[in-house]
């Protein structure tokens, strides 16, 4: 279940072995990247320069990704006049109740959820014996792909707009926890930027999962994710309530924090085996002794969220994007100042925040204090 990060020409290549089969006997060939002749009896319809079409409406034009489990093509829908994206489960996983449970379980988790940072799932089908699900299509670029582009021009993404990036992502992971979910694998790569409006949308909920039915155990051993952004507590195996996998989200969202700050991954190895070591064990160094132009106060909301402990850490993204509101309008300019923020434990409310009716049922406490300790320890024994 560990995902490893690929650069952009290995994520989305493959080899002849790996060619996906489509409905009516049509494949996508990897090297040319087109569609075969279909087959006599297809499952669904073949017309339109070698186009596939799903249920009779989705047209497939290309691949626009592909993971360990499912390949993502840029398809349309033809009877609404839209661009979509659609989702297949690879067919080395189609007999797989495992992955099939889980490629259905993505879907039923993105249509749970209604956010604008939040990738919206339109309906979930089979054609045949092929598994597929139709989301919104994003056009733009992934902010691993925003690094990659800067970096490649010798920059670092500016912090304004790294800072308004995590905001919205913030937004989004804090709508998936409200959902009752958890989405363990928040990463750079799997952020997308709208061209256009810039709106972040969080993508591929592969490895996210609901919180626990009432037959389930309370504790569950949690397993996957990408090294470069899993916590100490997933690394080791332990075994996690609902609220304690939202504290592993929340040190990944600190992790992707760190390196679309500083440019650079929280542990740079070559050696997957020695980043999760060194999650386990090392603290890493502050943001802003790696780009002085970073505040301390923002500096130390992404060391927070990356605490070795997961009580020290944020207890819940609408506390974590409080603390990060007052960096959400500076501009590189005011940021060399590095002006002096409130204190953290204050979160700065907003209009769009969800007022605690809005959260969930049954008994709240909010909590009014400066004293982190002090309210760690009304978490603790709250929950």
């Amino acid at each position: 279940g560990v995902r490893t990060p690929l650069d952009e020409t290995q994520q989305y290549s493959w080899s002849a072995e790996t060619e996906l089969l489509l409905p009516g006997g049509a494949t996508i060939l990897s090297s040319e990247r087109t569609v075969a002749t279909p087959s006599p009896t297809p499952a669904s319809e073949n017309r339109g320069g070698g186009r596939v079409a799903l249920e009779g409406k989705y047209r497939l034009e290309e691949e626009i990704g592909r993971g360990g489990m499912g390949a993502v093509f840029r398809g349309s829908d033809e009877v609404l006049g839209r661009p979509v994206a659609i989702k297949f489960l690879l067919p080395a996983h189609r007999n797989d109740p495992i992955a099939l449970e889980r490629f259905r379980r993505e879907a039923k988790a993105l249509a749970s959820i209604r956010h604008e940072n939040v990738v919206q799932v339109y309906s979930f089908g089979q054609d045949g014996n092929l598994d597929f699900f139709v989301m919104e299509y994003i056009r733009g670029m992934t902010s691993a792909q925003l690094l990659k582009s800067s970096k490649a021009r010798n920059r670092r993404l500016p912090l304004g707009e790294a800072v308004r990036i995590l905001d919205q992502a913030c937004a989004g992971l804090a709508a998936v926890h409200d959902a009752g979910m958890v989405h363990r694998d928040i990463k750079p790569s799997n952020l997308m930027i709208e061209k256009g409006s810039e709106r972040v949308v969080i993508m591929d909920f592969g490895l996210g999962r609901p919180r626990k039915g009432a037959d389930e155990p309370r504790r569950a051993q949690v397993r996957g994710g990408t090294p470069g952004f899993m916590a100490p507590e997933v690394i080791a195996g332990c075994s996690l309530e609902s609220w304690e996998e939202v504290l592993a989200d929340i040190y990944a969202f600190g992790a992707t924090a760190y390196e679309l700050l500083t440019g650079q991954p929280l542990f740079r190895e070559k050696n997957w085996a020695r980043v999760l070591e060194r999650h386990m064990v090392e603290v890493p160094e502050a943001p802003c002794k790696l780009r002085p132009s970073i505040p301390q106060g923002l500096s130390d909301v992404v060391m927070q969220c990356l605490a070795k402990e997961p009580m020290q850490r944020f207890q819940w993204c609408d506390e974590l994007r409080g603390a990060l509101q007052p960096f959400v309008s500076i501009v590189e300019e005011r940021l060399t100042k590095s002006p002096t923020p409130p204190p953290l434990s204050s979160p700065i409310p907003r209009k769009s925040y969800r007022t605690p009716s809005e959260i969930s049922e049954g008994p709240r406490i909010v909590v009014v204090s400066e004293d982190v300790d002090f309210r760690t320890s009304v978490y603790s024994v709250a929950r």
